[in-house]
This record gives structure tokens, sequence and C-alpha cells, in this order.
């Protein structure tokens, strides 16, 4: 287990980063202009996506947990799940290099009996998922843009590059459990056969990528679909990097970097903040109301 030194190291490393990216996003770009574009947005557009947002986090998110615990012979009741998800929320949030999921796997060893490595499992198993559905969007925009007959003229090779060190990065931090991952496999290829679970993931993703087309629309800017397809599962790939506080800065960055074609940088900029704010910030704010709940339960 870590100490306390260096998890404070870590936290403030991410807190720099996240201040030294966001400092120069703003350097280049006005921070006036993007205020300005945030104000003139639709509001009641951007209602609609958190009304989104707070389903897919909360209610979709709560049932898949659920479901795959239940997959696992652990079953948990529907409000046990909502008070771990939403509770857990601000704390996995806060502390870097994801290590407020260890909360997880601890309430329910104290108050449902079930093991750390089911716990564990379970909680990898909702990361596995989420990485291998969002190749199908990836897919279907693919063919979209190439339906119309056009040429890729996005930057591929780089594209390619950022995926593949992600993926790297993410096969040496779960690295620790291969052991686990091989123990259950069995259960791991049952898991992505079972309908339920399936599309309750689905269904969470294409709630987050329905999300940006609504910001980008509130924001009189839609961007194209086979757009959001190709390079918004990218940006949330990018994004979970656990290098920034939240995906702060790497987000917006991201964003930034892919759909420059389709809108100015300010406005792809204040896209950038709003979507943090609507599928990050906003249900860590409302988790915070059940995080001191949860965390009494466990000390």
């Amino acid at each position: 287990m870590l100490t306390k030194t260096k998890k404070y190291i870590r936290f403030g490393l991410t807190l720099i980063i996240t201040t030294a990216i966001l400092t120069y996003l703003f350097q280049e770009i006005p921070f006036a202009n993007v205020l300005n574009l945030i104000k003139e947005a639709d509001f009641k557009i951007i209602l609609l996506a958190l009304g989104i947002s707070f389903v897919n986090n909360f209610l979709v998110s709560a049932h898949r947990w659920k479901a795959i615990l239940k997959y696992l012979g652990c079953p948990i009741s529907l409000k046990d799940s909502l008070l771990i998800k939403i509770g857990s929320n601000p704390i996995i949030s806060i502390l870097p290099w994801k290590t407020g999921e260890f909360f997880r796997p601890l309430y329910l060893k104290r108050f449902r009996g079930i093991s750390y490595s089911k716990s564990a499992f379970s909680i990898i198993s909702e990361y596995t998922l989420n990485i291998l559905a969002l190749a199908f969007p990836i897919l279907i925009g693919l063919i979209i843009y190439l339906s119309h007959n056009n040429n890729l003229n996005f930057n591929l090779p780089k594209t390619i590059g950022i995926v593949f060190l992600y993926l790297s990065f993410l096969s040496v931090k779960h690295s620790n459990y291969y052991t686990l991952f091989k123990m259950y496999l069995k259960k791991l290829e049952g898991l992505f056969k079972n309908k339920s679970i399936l599309s309750y993931t689905f269904l969470f993703m294409f709630g987050e990528l329905f999300n940006i087309y609504l910001l980008s629309k509130a924001l009189h800017s839609p961007l194209p679909l086979y757009a959001i397809l190709i390079f918004v599962p990218i940006v949330i790939l990018v994004s979970g990097l656990p290098v920034t506080i939240l995906g702060l800065g790497t987000r917006e960055a991201a964003i930034l970097f892919f759909f420059f074609k389709f809108a100015p940088p300010e406005t792809l900029l204040s896209l950038g903040i709003l979507y943090s704010f609507v599928e990050h910030l906003a249900p860590m704010i409302i988790g915070v109301s059940l995080s001191g709940l949860f965390l009494s339960r466990i000390f």
C-alpha cells in the first residue's frame, strides 16, 4: 500500500499538471471569449444534458454494477449499489490514480461479506467493458464517413499512437491483476455475453456521446455525427489517463486536437469545459451529499 507521503506527492503532481494544462489553454485562447460563449449557450439544452448525465452516471451505472455482481454470485440491492456508486464518486474523482476505488471493495467486504477479489474483478470488468465498447461507435463513425466517399483526412497515425499509448499504460497499470483475470477468464467471457450488462454498457456509452452533441448544439456549433462517433471515444480514453484531476485539461486539450477542423478554438474549449462539468463535476458535486454516509458506514 502506498504511504501517505507518496499519495500526497501524486496528488500534488496531478494538481500541478492540471493547473499547467488549463493555464496554457487559457493563455492561447482568451478566457473572456470562452466565458462569453458559455453565457450565450442554450441553457435548456445544457439542463437536458445534465439530466441525461445524472441518469447515466447514477441509475444506469448502478444497475450495471449490480448486474455484474449478481452474475458473479454476489447480489446486492439497487439501494446499496446507488449509495456506493454515488457516495464513492467524489472520492474516486479526487484521489489520484483511481486509488479511491479501494473504498468500494472495502464497503462490500464489511457489509455484504463479498471477497476483495470478486469486488475488484467487478470494478475491473466495468473499465474493461467501457474500453471495449468504445470501439463500436468508432467503427460506425468510420462507416458513415466512408459511405460519403470521403478520404480520411484526419491525422490517423497520431490517433492510433495515442490509443496505443493509452492501452499500453493500462496494461502496465493493471498488470498486478493478471492472475485475477486468468482465474476469472471464463466468467469474464460470460460477462461479455450477458445481454443485460451489455445493454447497460452501450446505453451508458451512447448517453455520453449524445451529450457531446447536445452541448455542441447548445453552443450553436453542432459537431458532425461521424466526428463524434470517431473522436469522442478517443477523447474519453485520453481523459481517462490518471494524470490530471477528473481528466481536466487533458479532456479539453483532446477536444481541441481532434475537432479543430469543425469549430473555432474558443468554441471547442467552451465545449470541453461544459463537457467536463456535465459529465464529471456535476455528478461529483451531487455525490458529495452521500459521501459522508458512505464513509461513515465504512469507518
